[in-house]
Order: structure tokens, then C-alpha cells, then sequence
């Protein structure tokens, strides 16, 4: 499951009735008027596809959200990744290099849940390595996951992705992709003999 924007690209979920969340796992949060919270100290890395310009306004109405401008909310990622001070690998376009301006740049392409959208680009901080040895999105995240323990995706859409770390804690304004997310990671658990309940 992808949670984009771009036609052709995505699939869409949609819960009838209660939706679930997993306490300072899986929860709602809006990066545009709430960049710190508690559970994201606890993580080591971050990493997330965030939104597009083009295509904010979309994934906020589909959310039934009301978010604060887009720029505003690419500030206050720059802002959580300044405060943190942890490995973060951001994806993206170009046209937001003005507001990274400590990050490193390198294109990629995102194949993230059998995704293949060409034209991104990554943004790191605060880790010396050669990012361009990654191609896609899908060989990063699984070496992210070799490195890291838990990471932080602030923006996680359905984030399967996340399952590849040993622990993770995820956002979105999404309620279904939150929902979503939360049973994978409760069936994950019960596999691993720790089953997570949600509220």
C-alpha cells in the first residue's frame, strides 16, 4: 500500500467505523502545526516521503484535515530534524532545497510498496555516508534498517516501510493509513510473541 498524490500511483483504504491507533507507536499528528512530540526523542533515525506541494492540499482533504501552510509545514520538519540531531534521510522534490539547507542532496527514485516514481530527491543530515550508492527507496530503507533500531516517520502514509526496523513510530493525518499501519504492526507483534493493543 502507497498513500500518494500522483495519478497512476497509490492505492486508497478507506474504515468504516472505529479507526485505531497505537499509544506513542501509530498516532495523529500534523507536522504543520505540531513538530515535537515525546515518542519521537525515543527514535535514532528518521525517515519519511514526505508530501509534495502540488499535492498537500489533496492529502489534506482526503484526510478531512485543516493543516497550516505547506511551507510551514516543511519548516517544521527542518526544525525536528535540527532539535533531534539523529540520522534523517528525506524524500522529496528540488523545490524545497531553499529549506534544507544543511542537508545533503541526492536524486532517487521512490519504490516504496512496489512504487516506481522516477524525479525525487533524498535529503540527509547528520550521517557520513555516500547516499548515492542508493538508487531507490526500497534498498535505502532496508540498509536504514540494518543501522538503525527505531525509526521516526512523521508522514508515514500506510508505512509498511517501517515494519523493516526492529521498531518504529509513525504519523500521518491519515486516519485509515494510521489504522492501517496499527494492524500490521499488532499482527507483527503477536508474531514476534508481544502483541500491541490499540486504543
Amino acid at each position: 500500500m502507497y498513500n500518494s498524490s500522483l495519478k497512476n500511483h497509490g492505492k486508497d483504504i478507506q474504515y468504516v467505523g472505529k479507526h485505531l491507533e497505537l499509544p506513542d507507536k501509530v498516532f495523529f499528528n500534523d507536522m504543520s502545526k505540531t513538530y515535537m512530540r515525546k515518542p519521537f526523542k525515543t527514535c535514532d533515525c528518521v525517515y519519511s516521503e514526505i508530501a509534495w506541494l502540488y499535492g498537500y492540499k489533496g492529502f489534506n482533504e482526503k484526510a478531512s484535515n485543516t493543516p497550516n501552510g505547506y511551507m510551514e509545514y516543511v519548516d517544521n520538519i527542518e526544525r525536528l530534524i535540527t532539535e533531534l540531531h539523529v540520522p534523517s534521510f528525506i524524500v522529496c522534490g528540488k523545490n524545497i532545497k531553499s529549506h534544507f539547507p544543511d542537508a545533503k542532496a541526492t536524486p532517487i527514485k521512490i519504490t516504496t510498496s512496489e512504487q516506481d516514481i522516477a524525479g525525487c530527491t533524498l535529503y540527509c543530515w547528520n550521517y557520513d555516508y555516500d547516499m548515492s550508492a542508493f538508487g531507490d527507496t526500497d534498498n535505502l530503507t532496508w540498509f536504514l534498517s540494518t543501522q538503525f533500531k527505531k525509526c521516526l516517520d512523521f508522514s508515514c502514509g500506510y508505512g509498511q516501510h517501517l515494519l523493516k526496523f526492529k521498531d518504529f513510530v509513525g504519523c500521518d493525518i491519515n486516519r485509515d493509513c494510521l489504522t492501517y499501519l496499527s494492524v500490521l504492526a499488532s499482527r507483527k507483534g503477536d508474531r514476534n510473541g508481544s502483541s500491541t493493543q490499540g486504543d
